[in-house]
Order: structure tokens, then sequence, then C-alpha cells
């Protein structure tokens, strides 16, 4: 699912910034991927306390029996 999810952004963030820059300018499609790389870096340093370790991650009873 992770490779997934990383495909479909990564080519979501290829189309966006070409298109941004195309309309807009290049500096506008640079500054909109420095503002989106901060704030999600901000979410997940802010988040780090509420994780859980793999090993601590265990299924329901009955689960993949």
């Amino acid at each position: 699912m992770t490779y997934v999810l990383g495909g479909i952004s990564g080519a979501l963030g290829t189309f966006l910034a070409g298109w941004l820059s195309q309309h807009y300018s290049t500096a506008f499609a640079l500054w909109t991927g420095v503002i989106v790389l901060v704030t999600v870096a901000t979410i997940m340093a802010t988040n780090l306390g509420r994780s859980a370790r793999i090993k601590e991650i265990c299924p329901p009873d009955g689960v993949g029996l």
C-alpha cells in the first residue's frame, strides 16, 4: 500500500509542478513545493509521540488465522 500511495503522490506532484510552472511561474511552483514539504514535515514531527513501533502492533484476536 505504501508503494501505491508513494507512486500516486509522485505522479500527482510531478503533474502539479508542471501545471503550476506552466500557468504561473517556476518560482511559484517551487515555493508551493517548499510549503507542502515543510507542512508535511511539521505534521510528522508533531505526531512522533503518537506513533507505535512495529513490534508493539498486533492484530486483533481472530485476525490473520
